[in-house]
Order: structure tokens, then C-alpha cells, then sequence
């Protein structure tokens, strides 16, 4: 990443850790421990790891998952956290082009081996390749959205649900009139 986004990621860091003392006088842990603090923070802002690893790293300080989520919790409201955290999110969608580039040259390169000859498709071969087209389509799917459902819950008052039974229980009596009529 940039060194001035290193930078600015730092500074927000150390401003806040200031902050959260200044908040939060006493044993809390941004004063008890503020490098383990620190660390949690960092963290959050560039999760390089899953939190399982990072809880994991540094058991011996202590860190309680409840604690790291509030911290996290705390963080995300700031509105410069939000800023960084978005040009965060273009820089890496920088590299994801630069990957889907790459990526578009070596299928090239594939599809030309496959031609001449070079490469032959078995088992495994066609394994991977549907791998990888999984990859790409579920990496898609994130990008435009496509992964998200949209559950709707509509609130129904009581002459609504009474019209909706008479309803039902019309087309139940049109269907047991129908099965009469066929035999």
C-alpha cells in the first residue's frame, strides 16, 4: 500500500488512542496495555488475518474477542476511520484490475496452448479451471451485488389477513369443486 495512506492509517491510530485515553480514564485497556491496544486497532484497520488468528497471536495479553469488537465498534463510527477505510478499498480494487488483467492474459496464453496442442484437458485439468471460473464468478457476484438478498417483511393488519383467508379458502373450495367434477 502507499506510504502516505500507511501514514495517514497511523496518525487516525495514534490520534484515537489518545482520544479513548482522554474517554476512558483508568484500567481500561487502551491505557493498560496501549501497544496490545494499538496491535487490535492496526488490525481492524488492515485485517491481514481472520480475528481467530489474531486472538490466537496474542492470547498472552489477554485479549477477549468482546473486547476487540467493541474496540472495533468504537472505531467504525469515527468518520475518519470510514474515509481511510475507503481509500483502503481502492487501493485493493487497484490490484483486483491489475489480477483480472493478468488473469485475461494467462487465459489467452491457455487458450492458445489448447489449440496447438500444448496442453491437454483431463480430470484434474478441468477441475481447476472450474475452480477458477468460480472464483471469477463469485467475485463478480460480490462486486455488482448479485450475492445479496433482499428479505421483505410487510406488516398485515386484520382486515388485510381476513381477506387474504377468504381468498384462500375460496380457491380451496374451487379446487375441491373441480376434483368432484373430474371423477
Amino acid at each position: 500500500m502507499s506510504k502516505e495512506l500507511t501514514k495517514a492509517t497511523s496518525g487516525f491510530l495514534r490520534k484515537f488512542l489518545k482520544d479513548q485515553q482522554d474517554i476512558r480514564q483508568g484500567n481500561a485497556w487502551c491505557n493498560r496495555e496501549p501497544q496490545t491496544w494499538m496491535d487490535a486497532a492496526k488490525h481492524i484497520m488492515e485485517p491481514t488475518t481472520s480475528i481467530e488468528c489474531f486472538l490466537r497471536k496474542h492470547r498472552h495479553y489477554g485479549i477477549k474477542r468482546n473486547a476487540y469488537y467493541d474496540l472495533k465498534r468504537d472505531m467504525l463510527k469515527d468518520p475518519e476511520c470510514t474515509a481511510i477505510r475507503a481509500i483502503w478499498a481502492d487501493e485493493l480494487a487497484s490490484v483486483q484490475f491489475q489480477g483480472i488483467d493478468n488473469l485475461r492474459q494467462t487465459q489467452e496464453k491457455y487458450s492458445e496452448m489448447l489449440e496447438t496442442g500444448q496442453v491437454s484437458i483431463n480430470a484434474k485439468e478441468m477441475a481447476f479451471q472450474v475452480k477458477s471460473m468460480m472464483g471469477i464468478h463469485d467475485m463478480h457476484s460480490k462486486l455488482t451485488g448479485n450475492n445479496v438478498q433482499i428479505h421483505r417483511v410487510e406488516h398485515v393488519g386484520q382486515e388485510d389477513y381476513e381477506a387474504k383467508m377468504a381468498e384462500l379458502r375460496a380457491r380451496i373450495e374451487t379446487k375441491k369443486a373441480e376434483a368432484i367434477d373430474v371423477d
